[in-house]
């Protein structure tokens, strides 16, 4: 019994030794929430070799052209990177490649839960085939979810499509950044609420509550295994604040929608909070301007009484994948430059051979000049001369 003990504890070290993640939420159910557009997350190899910057270490993972990206990336430490660009480099993985690779074994006994919009011109098993966990004890259950713009019924009014409804909610959404993308905001939410239905159904189906909730993007690149020791600490008590605790990737912006984990309660009301639009309505409607990142905390704070607790890049080191986005975006502008760096070939190439023709014709007539007679000589020169000062 003892050898027993002894390898398993090598095994430990090993596995933890390799990369593959931190031991957490062993003797917890856990279930996953992705919702959102993958991206072609399954599809997208995480480019290499290494970025042009050489302020930048020359070893690093090509991902210059995700800059928000490379900003998260440059604050983990120098051994992390090493062995991320050493990852990409001899594997060559997809962006869900880094999800089998660092999160999936920080996460215990899990399921997966994702629900993924119509608009993903693609059938759904060939979405979410390849999140399916490698291990057939953790589950994964998908389905797409409706292309559908909420009414005032579904943020909670009771009386509908009122007047008085109508004028605070058109208020709310002109207020609301970045303008124009309230309706993305909405459906943003109710992908949420359609992913947490999935859950509730299947604990009651099963007659089972899991523990704890990790709501993340499905289009995530996770650089090192995920450290989920801070939840696991600062959720041990019972008392009410600790309930409503929700942990989010504290760094940049966004945390709210990249990657949070809390207690199976709180994050079923977190992911409902769709429904309490009507009951905080009246404050955001007083201000200027609010984002997506302000209506959840300012439902954690006055439905829950909680608050977020950030955790840093180091602990979870992960970011959306952005890269083919923004690499259009960069490549839009890539060829208007080029545009103009042609045009401006082009008047380099006209002007050299203009050059090139002149040097060659004066080359052939001062040629000329010499098996000409004396005076002769002496008038062209002048000639030449002249034309060149008007040139």
């Amino acid at each position: 019994m003892c050898y027993g003990y002894i390898i398993k504890f090598i095994f430990a070290i090993c596995v933890f030794l390799s990369g593959k993640g931190a031991f957490v939420f062993i003797s917890a159910r856990v279930a996953v929430c992705m919702s959102g557009s993958p991206r072609d997350a399954s599809e997208s190899r995480i480019p290499y070799p290494p970025i042009l910057d050489t302020q930048y270490d020359p070893h690093t993972a090509h991902i210059d052209g995700w800059p928000d990206a490379e900003h998260i990336f440059l604050l983990l430490p120098e051994h992390v990177r090493m062995k991320f660009q050493h990852y990409v480099k001899h594997k060559k993985p997809t962006v869900v490649d880094t999800l089998h690779q660092y999160a999936y074994p920080a996460f215990g006994d899990f399921d997966i839960f994702m629900a993924v919009n119509q608009l993903v011109s693609k059938d759904v098993n060939s979405v979410c085939n390849p999140y399916v966990p490698k291990t057939k004890s953790n589950m994964m259950y998908c389905k797409f979810t409706p292309d559908y713009n909420p009414t005032s019924e579904d943020f909670g009014w009771k009386d509908g499509d009122s007047d008085e409804n109508k004028v605070i909610l058109t208020k709310i959404k002109n207020s609301f950044a970045p303008q124009g993308r309230f309706v993305n905001f909405a459906m943003q939410l109710w992908d949420y609420q359609v992913c947490d239905d999935m859950i509730r159904e299947h604990e009651r189906n099963s007659s089972t509550e899991y523990d704890f909730i990790i709501r993340m993007r499905p289009d995530l690149v996770f650089f090192a295994p995920i450290n989920m020791n801070t939840v696991r600490n600062k959720t041990t008590s019972n008392e009410k604040n600790d309930e409503c605790q929700i942990f989010i990737r504290g760094t940049g912006g966004g945390g709210e929608d990249i990657f949070n984990v809390g207690r199976g309660k709180v994050m079923h009301d977190f992911m409902q909070r769709f429904k309490k639009f009507h009951n905080l309505a009246g404050t955001l409607s007083t201000f200027k301007v609010w984002v997506a990142e302000g209506y959840a905390t300012l439902w954690l704070e006055e439905i829950c009484k909680g608050s977020f607790t950030a955790v840093g890049v180091e602990q979870w080191p992960v970011h959306p994948w952005r890269f083919m986005q923004q690499k259009e975006e960069n490549n839009i502008a890539l060829d208007e430059s080029t545009q103009i760096d042609d045009n401006a070939k082009t008047m380099k190439e006209v002007v050299y051979s203009i050059f090139f023709i002149g040097v060659i014709s004066l080359m052939v007539y001062i040629a000329w000049i010499k098996i000409r007679p004396a005076n002769k000589i002496n008038f062209e020169y002048r000639k030449v001369e002249t034309s060149i000062e008007l040139f």
